[in-house]
């Protein structure tokens, strides 16, 4: 069975002061509760495993509770729960119902949610209420109905009876729900099976639909238009083999609705009193007038008092009926609020996440750019370690070459140099015609050592003198101090 929508807000409330005792460490009240939600809280709790709850509503035998969930550290007690207990005072001559009593505190604009159980008593009624709103209630509530009464907080032990019971028993074919029901509110089989199967009964605070639905010992029915019962025992079987059942059927402590007359205890007239009543006779010449007058009075009061219930039941049913809408709208509008809040959470969660997913990746991705960047470096390092290393090389094996080439060029030039002395030693010499004086010898001045000349290009080396003309064979030039100091210069280079 899809749950329904207040389920389901019921649940997230749930989830929510369950989390608030986990994960905050404090406590959390909710309610009140009817028996209906009171069960689908309790196995809501078990079922999430939680046993530090308690359900509390004010005495032992609340039907309407709030729950408490407590954290761990702290051991549930009934004294920490935020409700109060207010005593209304009356006359003993009114007579005022549950109804009466309802009606009144929610047109004070209470919800329903904050009143607990209301036990009436004779002259005197205990309600419980969430502790926030009971000094308003002292305060506003003045008259119940028609009847003025005095509110007072704090309430004295023993309360009125929440209810008063009617046992039944009966003699079943089985345990199965149509049968129970038969038994219960006095019916044939069908047409307790019909009632099962329309949904208009409740096993348990939940509607079933299924007629063979087992029945168990303190089961608790809600027949609608026919009352509450509580199956108290099943068994023993029957020497034919059926089952003996007993219970109790719930009725209110104030009894029926009704008012007692004012001034002679005379009470609101029934049907039964209308359709059974009897004149005393006036002699040959009919009834009595007073009696007949009498009699009409009572109807005109009664129905005249009938009218004014109705009236006030209409009023208060509509003002019920508009709280229900209003009740309705807010809880559309909480349960979208709840959903957008969890919707919210879901997106701030994935965002959480996707940004602890992008800076890792982040991270991730600078290491690994840094790594790149590093390993381009030291291969950029080594290429330009080796490469001036290469040109290193290059450039001793340059300077090898040329130092190789300058010497070889010298031997060359030195050759060549000695094969033109000894061509020029080889030259005829002329005769001298007469000596001349003697002469002084030359004075030799020195010079400055020339700079070492630039290596000379292989063209030196091709015929160099191929461009003067051939020298005469009758002159013969000396080779003169500078070229011989010049030669010598060769062997410094």
């Amino acid at each position: 069975m899809e749950k329904s929508r207040e389920d389901s807000l019921l649940e997230a409330r749930l989830s929510d002061a369950l989390r608030m005792a986990e994960q905050k460490n404090r406590r959390a009240f909710l309610g009140f509760f009817d028996e209906r939600e009171a069960a689908l809280a309790r196995a809501f709790l078990r079922r999430s495993r939680c046993e530090n709850f308690l359900l509390w509503g004010g005495h032992e035998e609340a039907e309407r509770v709030m729950l408490g969930v407590f954290p761990d550290y702290q051991e549930p007690e009934a004294s920490s729960f935020p409700l109060a207990a207010l005593t209304v005072s009356y006359r003993k001559e009114d007579v005022l119902t549950h109804r009466d009593f309802l009606g009144a505190l929610l047109a004070c604009g209470v919800e329903r949610a904050s009143l607990g159980d209301i036990l009436v008593g004779e002259g005197r009624a205990v309600l419980f209420a969430r502790e926030e709103i009971a000094p308003f209630l002292a305060e506003q509530v003045e008259k119940i109905g028609r009847v003025g009464v005095r509110l007072a907080l704090g309430a004295q032990e023993p309360y009125p009876a929440a209810h008063r019971y009617e046992d039944f028993s009966a003699v079943v074919a089985s345990p199965r729900l149509d049968c129970v029901v038969a038994a219960a509110a006095g019916l044939s089989r069908e047409k307790a099976a019909a009632l099962v199967s329309s949904g208009l009964v409740v096993l348990n605070y939940k509607e079933e639909t299924s007629s063979s639905a087992q029945v168990e010992e303190g089961a608790k029915l809600s027949i609608r238009g026919k009352g509450k019962f509580v199956v108290d025992r099943l068994g023993p079987l029957t020497k034919k083999g059926r089952l003996c059942i007993s219970g109790r059927k719930y009725f209110s402590a104030a009894g029926p609705e009704g008012e007692e007359g004012k001034g002679e205890g005379q009470h609101m007239l029934s049907l039964n009193d209308i359709t059974n009543v009897s004149f005393r006779k006036a002699g040959f010449s009919g009834y009595r007038p007073e009696d007949v007058d009498d009699f009409i009075d009572r109807v005109k009061e009664s129905v005249e008092e009938l009218m004014k219930k109705s009236l006030a039941q209409q009023k208060e049913l509509e003002q019920a009926q508009e709280e229900k809408r209003q009740l309705q709208k807010k809880l559309e509008i909480l349960a979208e609020k709840i959903e957008d809040y969890r919707s919210e959470e879901d997106e701030i969660k994935n965002a959480l996440v996707s940004a602890q997913k992008l800076g890792d990746a982040s991270v991730r991705e600078a290491r690994h750019k840094a790594e790149i960047i590093v390993k381009d470096a030291n291969l950029k390092a080594e290429h330009i370690v080796a490469s001036a290393e290469d040109r290193i090389s290059d450039q001793k094996r340059q300077l090898e070459e040329l130092k190789k080439q300058v010497s070889d060029f010298r031997s060359k030039l030195l050759d060549m140099y000695r094969q033109h002395l000894t061509l020029i030693d080889a030259l005829p010499t002329a005769k001298k015609e007469a000596a001349p004086a003697e002469a002084q010898p030359p004075v030799l001045q020195e010079r400055p050592e020339p700079e070492p000349a630039p290596a000379p290009s292989f063209a030196l080396e091709q015929a160099p003198f191929a461009e003067k003309a051939a020298p005469d064979p009758d002159y013969v030039q000396e080779p003169t101090l500078e070229f011989q100091a010049g030669v010598s210069n060769f062997d410094d280079f």
